[in-house]
């Protein structure tokens, strides 16, 4: 059995959690521009907070993953083919 994105991230970085959206929130692609992303997480759905910024390019926030992505097979690859 494979892991998901998610559980990959919190094994490897030791953070991210699950939480629930209370407003509609645009997918950032973390993991990559993965064909089955949902684009946006609507507000009561689950979406994964990656808890990753990027202090240096001024973001403040952190990535937010719709949870078809955040629950899709990890490729080990991801970072390579993933989108700007």
């Amino acid at each position: 059995m494979s892991l998901t994105n998610a559980e990959r991230h919190q094994q490897t970085e030791d953070k991210g959690e699950w939480r629930t959206a209370h407003r509609l929130i645009p997918c950032s692609r973390y993991f990559g521009d993965l064909a089955c992303c949902a684009r946006a997480i609507m507000p009561g759905s689950r979406y994964f907070d990656t808890k990753e910024t990027v202090p240096d390019a001024g973001m403040r926030e952190s990535f937010k993953v719709c949870s078809r992505c955040a629950n899709a097979p990890q490729r080990a690859d991801f970072l390579a083919d993933r989108t700007a």
